[in-house]
């Protein structure tokens, strides 16, 4: 909720590779759970730094972990950033404007509650990249329509990745934008007690005044939203400072 800052990728490394090292595989997108209960799953990757790829059949490239995959013997240059997917019918059909090399099926699924793929070259160059829909995690990849990108740094972490800035991604392209949270957190959560009613107190972790006002709190295991409206509580949160917002008012 709330406006998003909007960034771009950036590398794994922060030092760039020799062309004479060998190729360092990365993720750079990935989709878990599609929106609209869609089960397209695909995977983005590219060669980070070092060499180019001849053939990816004579380095062993594969997929390993939640999915299993094996590529064919073509090469693969930096630049390139290339998918893999459960099912390239379907992919065709969501991105009917795709140009890139797509690649799949493979055998596996990624399970919405999270899990790693790798991705395997002769033993070198070996990334893993993880995924998972609890916080920390971005929500909004999670069956709302956006992707997961990598911003940099250990692909396993997710302070690693967050949502694409565009609906359904941006797959094939590589260095996307991604949005950044809003700075409201939940720092304390009373329930129902007896008579009383149940609030939330809200914490602006950031250096600016926000207002929740229509903004929505998802209950996730009653798969319930509920808005927050303006009401006999401030919804204005200070810099730094907190608000409790009542159940009732």
């Amino acid at each position: 909720s709330g406006a998003p800052v909007v960034a771009s990728s950036s590398s794994v490394y922060d030092e760039p590779i020799p062309d004479t090292d060998p190729p360092q595989m990365g993720c750079s997108e990935i989709m878990y759970n599609a929106a609209d209960g869609s089960e397209l799953e695909w995977v983005e990757i590219y060669i980070v730094g070092g060499m180019n790829i001849d053939n990816m059949s004579e380095y062993q490239m594969h997929l390993s972990g939640a999915v299993e995959y094996t590529f064919p013997a073509e090469p693969l240059t930096k630049g390139e950033y290339i998918v893999i997917t459960n099912d390239p019918a379907a992919f065709k059909e969501a991105y009917p404007q795709f140009a890139g090399r797509l690649f799949g099926p493979w055998t596996g699924k990624l399970i919405n509650e999270g899990d790693v793929v790798n991705v395997k070259i002769r033993g070198e160059g070996d990334v893993t990249c993880a995924f998972g829909n609890e916080p920390p995690w971005p929500s909004l990849a999670d069956g709302k329509g956006r992707t997961l990108v990598h911003k940099g740094g250990n692909a396993a972490q997710p302070n690693s990745w967050a949502a694409s800035k565009l609906d359904k991604g941006n797959p094939g392209v590589g260095n996307d934008e991604w949005v950044t949270p809003a700075a409201v957190r939940i720092n304390e959560i009373m329930p129902n007690v007896g008579e009383d009613n149940a609030w939330i107190e809200l914490y602006n972790t950031g250096d600016k005044e926000v207002d929740v006002a229509g903004w929505t709190i998802e209950v996730k295991r009653r798969k319930q939203t509920l808005t927050i409206k303006s009401g006999a509580v401030s919804t204005v949160i200070p810099a730094k400072g907190y608000v409790k917002l009542d159940a009732v008012d």
